[in-house]
């Protein structure tokens, strides 16, 4: 089993796609597999501001522990700020796991650092990964980072891979313990 990685911003040129230029960036993040993804992201908050804008979308899906506290969650006001500095250009969603409390897979709205963001009380699911590549034809131009335990990224550096129109060159991955 291959653990480890190699996570640049921008990406290496025998990645980037070619084609279409960047559309869009996803990032997903299991636990503390959010701490490179976090670097790439708050750059990126960092461009937009000196820029004006990105040019490109910024998705990004957070799956940790409901540690009962939203202030407990490892960067969780950070990137609240980053994707509010992002505006129409960011997209994040936090997916809570691990309580027994109310119905799995709710979602609700709670207010980190002045911006609203969605929480869903359940794992990261396929489907949610399918979503946020974007449309078929315009996954020639989307970049994937994903970052967690081996088990989460295993799975959904496969569903990417797979997804009609990724490029397998552009699933960039690093595995955490």
């Amino acid at each position: 089993m291959r653990v480890g990685g190699s996570f640049v911003w921008p990406p290496p040129l025998r990645y980037a796609p070619h084609s279409q230029g960047i559309r869009r960036v996803v990032f997903v993040a299991g636990g503390v597999g959010v701490n490179p993804l976090m670097s790439i992201a708050s750059f990126l908050a960092e461009q937009k501001m000196r820029e004006g804008k990105l040019g490109f979308e910024v998705w990004f899906l957070y799956s940790t522990k409901d540690v009962g506290e939203m202030e407990e969650v490892l960067f969780l006001e950070r990137l609240a700020s980053v994707f509010q500095l992002l505006g129409d250009e960011g997209r994040f969603q936090l997916f809570l796991t691990g309580r027994k409390k109310g119905k799995g897979g709710s979602k609700e709205k709670v207010l980190v650092a002045g911006k609203e963001i969605e929480v869903t009380r359940r794992r990261i699911a396929g489907v949610d990964l399918l979503d946020t590549l974007g449309p078929v034809e315009e996954r020639g131009g989307t970049m994937c980072y994903i970052c967690g335990v081996p088990g989460m990224t295993d799975e959904f550096v496969e569903k990417a891979r797979k997804a009609e129109g990724m490029a397998k060159e552009n699933i960039l991955f690093e595995k955490w313990w």
